[in-house]
């Protein structure tokens, strides 16, 4: 009985920190297929990314296990995605990537946190208004709000 119980809570061990490695290794290759597509397309992993209007990119990601928290079949992971953005300057954004299961038991990205930049005119606006607050939001929620200030500024100017 005592050997039946150290071989299912071993087996529990073992298939939760392959659950954390899965959920890694989609996040590594997420963010490698930003600059490099023989890693796949960023729609393999995250299916919503082209209609959020994202424009990362990524030289490089650092993703600790500590960092990987897990639910039932979704995972959090919490990242630092390096990158040299277009002027020439080192970047480091701290991304959540929510990642659950789809129906082929498949890991994927449903939302994140952190990818979606906002220009400084649209960020102005979205402040002025109320539009943005200091919370930020899921990526999901942040896009569709962004349509909706984008639509009320072009609204104030013509």
């Amino acid at each position: 009985m005592r050997i039946a119980s150290v071989f299912i809570f071993s087996l529990m061990i073992l298939s939760s920190c392959s659950h954390k490695d899965e959920a890694i290794e989609l996040s590594r290759d997420f963010f490698a297929s930003l600059s490099d597509s023989t890693y796949g397309k960023t729609n393999d992993f995250y299916p919503d990314y082209d209609s959020l209007g994202i424009e990362a990119k990524s030289d490089i990601v650092d993703i600790e296990a500590s960092d990987v928290t897990e639910k039932n079949d979704t995972a959090t992971v919490r990242c630092y995605n390096n990158y040299t953005n277009s002027e020439g300057t080192f970047m480091q954004d701290s991304v959540t990537l929510f990642i659950t299961r789809n129906e082929d038991k498949q890991y994927y990205i449903y939302d994140s946190k952190g990818l979606i930049v906002i220009d400084k005119e649209l960020a102005w606006f979205g402040k002025v208004t109320g539009a943005f607050g200091k919370k930020q939001t899921n990526d999901q929620a942040l896009a569709k709000r962004i349509e909706q200030v984008r639509s009320m500024m072009w609204g104030q100017i013509h």
